[in-house]
């Protein structure tokens, strides 16, 4: 193999793992999701293995959003990490 297709050859592996580390925790983070039903995640689970790069593209676009419980959750943490923080407790 000349020096150029080494090169070629090298870019496109790192690429390709790259690609199956995303496409590995966007299952992973799709069939640990609570928030949406079986069928919806049967349907992320064909586009994705259907369209590997599109629909890997599109599930991480669309597919991926918070569910407002979680980021209530969130909420309520900063809260009581702020109030604990800036609140005076008075000394005894």
């Amino acid at each position: 193999m000349s020096d150029t297709s080494s090169t070629l050859f090298n870019i496109i592996v790192v690429l390709f793992l790259v690609w199956l580390v995303v496409l590995i925790v966007a299952i992973i983070t799709l069939l640990n999701r609570k928030d949406i039903s079986t069928l919806e995640k049967a349907f992320w689970a064909a586009v994705i293995f259907f369209a590997p790069v599109v629909g890997l593209i599109f599930y991480i676009i669309y597919g991926i959003k918070k569910s407002d419980r979680s980021s209530d959750l969130i909420k309520h943490k900063t809260d009581r990490l702020y109030k604990s923080i800036f609140t005076k407790h008075p000394r005894t």
